[in-house]
């Protein structure tokens, strides 16, 4: 899409000129190559060029140690447009605004700059709200705001949600991210913690549909689960780690959470009575963390509530086993 000549006009390392002895921009650096590459990807990114990349540079010496040869292979990819901006969930600021914040609109090519700079515009907009000034990956406070850059062979997803600024991290090619962000939007439909859900979307679904070869529509595990699923933890019903047991299961058969705690006996044990009993067996069982944290180590005090954690089979409410044990070892 672009001469040779526009291309390498981008780089810091040139060919000998008569101004090298000055600039000394014949010389091969390591770090200038790199910002170079750095340069010539950003250019791509900012003209729509999402799918850009390229091989690893070959780098020659010629024999009489005094040239060298660089050559680089770069795959262009499709070009992307955005076909659209929506806004959804509960926002602190009206959805008029955030369109205005959004510098990437409908029909403008893909450009990487531009979304640097709506999340720069959206955090300092929050800022005026109490909100930390905060940049891309970043705690954000941001309820649902999604847009996504549309070609002929996939999209490309980008949540922006309570707490986070995030890009859905997958081949813009793979048609699913289509499918990903609608189950992430039905998902967050009444919910009142999008991020999670979001996290849940992310890190397990995209998982777990990659590894199985299974189409997002084709899953059994319906949104409303994973909203369901994040009810549970939030309310203490059961902790992170059954949780994962919870979604595996779910996604194997479709079921409900509630229905596969109860099926599997998993609800997460918050009897102060059972975990006290817990706690004393860990103490008695090791003398040496017990002692360490009396001592002052508080570290300490995680080994322990390990070992609760053993006892219960995962099924201990961690914080509350940890209050349990920092009591009883204080006394």
């Amino acid at each position: 899409a672009f001469s040779e000549s526009e291309l390498l006009d981008l780089f810091q390392l040139r060919t000998p000129n008569w101004m090298s002895w000055f600039t000394r921009n014949d010389q091969y650096s390591k770090q200038k190559l790199g910002a170079d590459l750095e340069t010539l990807r950003s250019f791509y990114m900012d003209r729509g060029y999402v799918e850009f990349n390229f091989d690893s540079p070959q780098v020659a010496i010629s024999a009489d140690r005094k040239d060298i040869f660089l050559s680089l292979s770069v795959t262009e990819g499709e070009k992307y447009t955005l076909s659209s901006v929506k806004v959804a969930g509960q926002t602190v600021i009206p959805e008029a605004e955030y369109k205005e914040l959004v510098t990437l609109k409908a029909g403008d090519l893909y450009s990487r700059e531009k979304l640097n700079q709506t999340t720069k515009s959206i955090a300092d907009r929050l800022g005026k709200e109490g909100y930390a000034e905060v940049y891309e990956g970043q705690p954000v406070a941001v309820t649902g705001l999604v847009s996504s850059l549309e070609g002929q062979n996939g999209s490309i997803a980008l949540f922006l949600y309570e707490d986070r600024i995030m890009i859905l991290p997958a081949n813009p090619k793979d048609a699913q991210i289509g499918a990903l962000a609608t189950f992430f939007e039905q998902a967050i439909q009444g919910a009142t913690q999008p991020k999670a859900i979001a996290n849940w979307v992310i890190n397990n679904l995209q998982a777990r549909v990659s590894g199985s070869g299974i189409a997002v529509e084709d899953v059994r595990i319906q949104p409303v689960q994973v909203r369901d699923l994040v009810g549970m933890v939030e309310s203490g019903a059961i902790n992170s780690k059954i949780a994962q047991d919870v979604f595996a299961e779910m996604f194997t058969t479709g079921d409900a959470p509630q229905v596969i705690v109860e099926r599997n006996g998993w609800s997460q044990m918050s009897d102060v009575g059972a975990l006290e009993a817990l706690c004393d067996q860990a103490i008695v069982a090791n003398p040496g963390s017990a002692a360490d944290f009396r001592a002052g180590k508080v570290a300490a005090l995680n080994a322990l509530k390990g070992q609760v954690m053993k006892l219960s089979k995962g099924k201990a409410n961690p914080a509350l086993a940890g209050e349990i044990l920092e009591r009883k070892l204080r006394a």
